[in-house]
């Protein structure tokens, strides 16, 4: 009224006294003070945005971790394609037969295939490991280890397309965490055996080495993340003190807002249990659960950038140097598996884009040997690390990228 004291909105039957909506609202029963709910208020909005913050730097760090991977088997395939190479007649140091060099580049060629199988082996295993292995399949969370080696049905390319059934029953028996470290092994030692006959130059394989343990470390760091929970007493303390606060809400609201109370506790629980959630959802950044990161996608463009990269540096050599029977089976026309065929999401029955021929234009030199086009590790190297460093050249016959 006049007087600037505000009639209280309880029913009348309930509380015929008046409240100082402003200054006292403790007068009416059904209210009180909002002092100690403010301060509550504020110690949770620090809480919760808190937590969404590091929700976020996990999602920010998963996300950063699987582009090293990308980077690291993308890197070892260039490199692979590269130094893995028979030496040309006209090159200094060649010492072979013209039959042998024929032979050893079949076996080359083989090599390299087996090399880029093995790279969608290994993603595929690091994708099992922080995902299907933690949270299952979107229709089967109980999901075994033996169904995931022998089946994959979220691989793309699946691992019952890229295991034969030797390696499966071998893998079997090994911890799904140690499968990617068996792989490395194995790429590793294709490379190594190569340093060793004189077909691929120290420094190649060593930058190869240097790659395959980047996606190791990267693969670790992501076990890192989805193994590491917040902690649960401070979890649990900021849903109770959520559910303390969004629930007395009402009660510090009704002498200031009316009949309008509803609508304002509404927004409030909207906006505190909205912050809680979306810091739940974001802090394991490999489930199921939107937003997530595209795992499966990802695969699936790792293996169509390596295949991309194989037959543009494998231009002269025939249709068998270039692909193998896992390629004619996601690639060729109506051979392509079930499991695959439903998770495409382009058309899996068509080859890929032509691939730009690329040609070496001059013999490579032994100081070209040693070097390497490995542009994602200049920034780790100082200034006075730096050094101008000749690649091999390359011509490219089309124009045009794929």
């Amino acid at each position: 009224g006049d007087d600037g004291v505000q009639s209280c909105y309880c029913p009348d039957a309930i509380c015929n006294t008046t409240c100082e909506a402003s200054s006292n609202p403790a007068a009416c029963w059904c209210t009180f003070n909002d002092v100690a709910h403010r301060i509550v208020g504020s110690i949770l909005g620090f809480l919760l945005v808190l937590r969404t913050n590091i929700a976020y730097y996990r999602f920010y760090e998963g996300k950063k971790y699987m582009g090293q991977i990308y980077n690291g088997l993308r890197n070892s395939v260039v490199g692979v394609i590269v130094f893995l190479r028979v030496d040309e007649e006209d090159e200094g140091d060649c010492e072979q037969s013209p039959a042998e060099r024929e032979e050893l580049r079949r076996d080359l060629a083989k090599d390299r295939i087996e090399f880029r199988r093995l790279t969608n082996v290994l993603y595929a295993f690091v994708r099992q490991a922080i995902r299907e292995q933690r949270h299952g399949l979107p229709d089967d969370k109980d999901v075994n280890d033996k169904e995931l080696l022998f089946t994959d049905k979220m691989g793309k390319p699946s691992l019952s397309i890229l295991l034969n059934e030797d390696e499966r029953r071998n893998l079997e028996e090994l911890d799904f965490n140690n499968r990617p470290n068996l792989v490395v092994a194995q790429m590793e030692a294709i490379v190594d055996h190569h340093r060793r006959m004189g077909n691929v130059s120290e420094r190649g394989a060593m930058d190869i080495y240097h790659d395959l343990e980047l996606v190791l470390e990267a693969f670790k760091q992501c076990e890192r993340i989805v193994s590491t929970k917040m902690p649960y007493q401070y979890v649990h303390m900021v849903h109770f003190l959520l559910f303390v606060y969004v629930n007395t809400a009402p009660f510090t609201y009704t002498a200031r807002f009316g009949f309008l109370t509803p609508i304002a506790a509404a927004i409030t629980c909207v906006a505190f249990y909205g912050v809680a959630e979306i810091g739940r959802l974001i802090e394991d950044p490999f489930n199921w659960t939107d937003p997530n990161h595209d795992l499966t996608g990802m695969g699936w463009r790792i293996y169509n950038e390596n295949l991309q990269l194989h037959e543009a540096g494998n231009s002269n050599a025939s249709a068998e140097a270039s692909q193998s029977d896992v390629d004619v089976q996601l690639l060729g026309d109506g051979t392509t598996p079930g499991v695959v065929a439903d998770l495409a999401a382009v058309d899996t029955n068509k080859s890929l884009p032509s691939s730009p021929e690329l040609k070496i234009t001059q013999p490579l030199s032994t100081g070209a040997k040693n070097a390497r086009r490995s542009f994602h590790q200049s920034h780790q190297q100082s200034e006075n690390e730096v050094g101008a460093i000749k690649y091999m050249e390359l011509s490219t016959e089309k124009v045009d990228m794929p």
